[in-house]
């Protein structure tokens, strides 16, 4: 239901009659078609601060949202990699693409499928670059506190540099599912235009009910 909007000559109502926009837009006017006063229409302070509150919520919502991804997904990625099946197909050498254990090939699947659909606004190579960088030092951290703990015990064989350095730089299984990864790509892509189409015909539904209900 519009709001009310009253002539200041003649008191009639006018939130229904059609307005005109002016200065380019800045400023937008009615014209009384009882006695021909234009005035100026804008939205209420309230209705300003309302619409804002909604667009912080929905931003806030949404990066939480995805925040919660992040976590998941790192979780579970390192979780895989460090397993008995991709361990054993890593040791294999990466022969072929079959040899994939079927829940790895769903992670990173479901994987690419997100980075795609998410962040596709962005540079693809800025943000597998950025997941690639997370992942190393996520996973890093995983197998680096525990070899730097134990090497602070005297059961420690190997130096607490050492350990870390190597738990730095021996990432293959978190290396292997994000290569995988890219199979995600395809559906990412097809998820994200089917997103723009619905917001596009929602936005065309509501510029066509606003225009109708202006010209009602």
């Amino acid at each position: 239901m519009a709001g009310s909007h009253l002539c200041e000559g003649c008191g009639l109502d006018l939130s229904r009659t059609a307005r005109t926009e002016v200065l380019g837009g800045a400023l937008t006017c009615v014209v009384c078609p009882a006695c021909r006063l234009a005035t100026t229409r804008r939205r209420s302070d309230l209705e300003v601060l309302f619409r804002r509150a909604l667009r912080i919520d929905a931003a806030l919502t949404g990066l939480c949202m995805q925040l919660a991804f992040l976590a998941v997904f790192t979780a579970a990625v390192i979780e895989t990699a460090s397993g008995s099946d991709v361990r054993t197909w890593l040791g294999a050498g990466l022969r072929t693409l079959h040899e994939v254990p079927i829940g790895a090939a769903l992670l990173a699947g479901v994987l690419g499928t997100w980075l795609t659909a998410a962040f596709g606004h962005l540079h693809p190579g800025r943000v597998w670059l950025g997941w690639t960088a997370w992942i190393t030092i996520a996973d890093a951290v995983a197998r680096g506190l525990p070899a730097l703990l134990d090497a602070m015990t005297v059961r420690s064989v190997t130096p607490a540099p050492a350990g870390v350095l190597w738990s730095l730089v021996h990432t293959p299984g978190v290396h292997a599912l994000t290569a995988l990864a890219v199979t995600g790509i395809p559906p990412g892509l097809m998820l994200r235009r089917a997103g723009t189409a619905i917001r596009r015909q929602r936005w065309r539904w509501r510029r066509r009910v606003r225009r109708r209900t202006l010209l009602a």
